[in-house]
């Protein structure tokens, strides 16, 4: 008896000390209210990016009660309430109770950082951030301070919320391009939607008109993008170099200038007094892609540039210049020549006029150690390589599409590697599977245009297809397989005899 007696005045007192404790705090047994909150140690980060979430780490807040005495008080995201949506000085209201404390002088900024240099770039980790990103460099009074800066993405950043209507606003349009240096670290921006006729249309819209930009380690996944002449999944126009960036999903659609990546890719920009070839590499889209003349798989045209070690597994759709890669590669600058190299097509091309399964048309430039796998079809200039080849090169790549098609019309520049090629071009070291029909038929007598005849057994022998796919073009390779891009290819049926 006098045991369980104890028991019970044990449990007694503790739970008075616990109601006790409770009424301060948590305890409404106790006399003593609440009479104020305040915050007695400032958190730890007091300068913000627009569109970020305040930071509790380091603040300390102190409810204060009538005995006099305080106690530490636990605050959660649902205690606060602030508004970083624009820049200048916020203050975040906390509220405990019927009791609010404030944290007074906060600075929200465009972005962290000085944006003077890839080491201290600006930063940005959401999309409001990259939403004014292309406020700041579209708008005539604050382009020239914010538009040949240094950005860097801190974090994969989702564009749902830009989905309706002529949804995402381009970064950089033709009068005010963007003119900076842009590293994507690896992060992905998804489900980008844009539906707009007018032109320049992409991620970035219009990118180094008077500076030699960069793009790099990006990924963007596509809704849908629908624009008018320059479209791409990055961008609309490029005057400088794109790198280790992909496009994946949707379509990209548009009129002229049409890439899955970039509708244009050019270097020595009108306004720029440095001379400079653009440069694509390592780079791939997944994307279909569709619109008018100059489209391809990766950029719609390139222009004094260099295209290396990219690939495209989309269907590419036009009426002329049409390429499984670009529709259209270009030298202007003749000291120079353009130059796609070590690239790879899958998916099927179809067009009017000078189509080919990596390059509509060829002129005065370089297409050297390449390969295609997508039907090719068309009217005039159709070639499994290249469509028409206008004093230029192609050498050391292969044809192995299952078939070039004639969808209409009675010309008859059709070939393995290429529909039409000049007095002035140089086809070499090409090859075209035996087996392969052009205009129904499989070629009889071979020509240069259609490459030497190379059959399944020579295909898989080696994996390089002849020593024409090496590691030492960052081809990756293995007998009995195509070769690829850090990973090797399946052998597609049609190659099979």
């Amino acid at each position: 008896m006098k045991k369980s007696l104890c028991f019970l005045l044990i449990c007694s007192v503790a739970l008075l000390n616990s109601c006790k404790d409770k009424n301060k705090g948590d305890d409404p047994t106790s006399n003593a209210t609440l009479e104020s909150i305040a915050v007695t140690k400032l958190p730890s980060k007091m300068t913000y990016g627009i569109g970020e979430t305040f930071d509790l780490t380091g603040m300390e807040v102190t409810a204060t009660y009538s005995d006099g005495d305080t106690k530490p008080v636990t605050i959660t995201a649902d205690n606060l309430e602030y508004d970083f949506s624009a820049t200048g000085l916020k203050t975040v209201i906390i509220t405990h109770e019927s009791e609010i404390a404030y944290v007074n002088n906060i600075t929200v900024r465009n972005f962290i950082g000085s944006g003077e240099s890839a080491a201290d770039p600006y930063l940005i980790g959401n999309p409001l951030q990259l939403a004014n990103l292309a406020v700041l460099v579209n708008t005539p009074a604050t382009s020239a301070l914010w538009t040949s800066k240094y950005y860097r993405l801190t974090a994969d950043i989702d564009l749902s919320s830009y989905s309706s209507g002529e949804g995402w606003t381009p970064i950089g349009n033709f009068n005010y391009a963007f003119e900076g240096h842009f590293d994507g670290a690896g992060h992905t921006v998804s489900n980008l939607y844009i539906d707009r006729t007018g032109g320049y249309t992409g991620l970035f819209g219009s990118a180094g008109k008077t500076y030699n930009v960069t793009i790099e380690n990006l990924s963007v996944t596509v809704a849908s993008i629908t624009g008018g002449n320059f479209t791409g999944g990055i961008a609309g126009s490029v005057y400088g170099n794109i790198a280790d960036c992909k496009v994946t999903g949707g379509e990209v659609s548009g009129n002229d200038y049409v890439g899955g990546l970039v509708g244009y890719l050019g270097g020595d920009s009108y306004d720029h007094e440095d001379e400079f070839d653009g440069e694509l590499i390592n780079s791939y889209s997944t994307s279909e892609v569709s619109g008018n003349d100059r489209v391809g798989g990766i950029a719609g045209a390139i222009v004094d540039g260099i295209m290396l070690n990219c690939y495209a597994t989309g269907a590419v759709s036009g009426n002329n210049w049409v390429g499984g890669i670009t529709g259209l590669l270009r030298s202007e600058d003749l000291a120079n020549p353009a130059k796609l190299a070590n690239c790879y097509a899958a998916g099927a091309v179809s067009g009017n006029s000078n189509v080919g399964g990596i390059a509509g048309y060829l002129d005065d430039a370089e297409l050297i150690n390449s390969f295609a796998t997508g039907a090719v079809g068309g009217n005039e200039n159709v070639g499994g390589i290249a469509g028409y080849v206008w004093d230029s090169k192609v050498d050391n790549c292969a044809a192995l599409n299952p078939s070039i098609e004639q969808t209409g019309g009675t010309a008859l520049t059709f070939g393995r590697v290429a529909g039409y090629d000049s007095d002035e071009s140089i086809l070499s070291n090409n090859v075209g599977f035996v087996s392969m029909p052009v205009r129904g038929a499989p070629v009889l007598p071979v020509e240069d245009k259609d490459g030497n005849n190379i059959t399944y057994p020579q295909i898989i022998s080696d994996g390089t297809i002849g020593g024409r796919f090496i590691s030492s073009g960052g081809w990756t390779t293995e007998n009995g397989r195509l070769p690829g891009f850090g990973a090797t290819l399946s052998i597609l049926g049609h190659l099979i005899e």
